[in-house]
């Protein structure tokens, strides 16, 4: 049964991820950006969640569809191939930066609601 929510989550989290990326105007950099930041905030706050099903589902499954790393490398190499070295450095240092400072601020936000 666990499988079916991991697969639910991943379908939900793939499908906004796609809508989110038709909706902003950000092009592909500044909407992976975003949905990464959003995504890091989102399994921090899950972190320590309790019920049986909603680490499965929202955590493995929906932030691993929602988030990508695969689409991150690939917007780092068309910068690299455009020739744009600093755009690329402040990519990958600003989107690291940010996901593990959103994910530190989703667990304190949670300890904050939940306790």
């Amino acid at each position: 049964m666990t499988l079916v929510f991991v697969g639910f989550g991943g379908v939900l989290g793939v499908l906004t991820r796609y809508a989110i990326i038709s909706i902003l105007p950000f092009g592909s950099l500044g909407s992976i950006f975003f949905i990464n930041v959003l995504g890091s905030a989102l399994i921090g706050y899950l972190y320590k969640s309790h019920g049986v099903m909603v680490w499965p589902m929202l955590a493995i499954g929906f932030c691993g569809g929602f988030t990508t790393f695969s689409t991150f490398a690939l917007d780092n190499i068309k910068l690299v191939m455009d020739a744009k070295w600093v755009g690329m450095v402040a990519y990958i240092i600003g989107t690291n930066l940010c996901c593990v400072g959103a994910c530190w601020l989703g667990i304190k936000l949670r300890s904050l609601l939940i306790g």
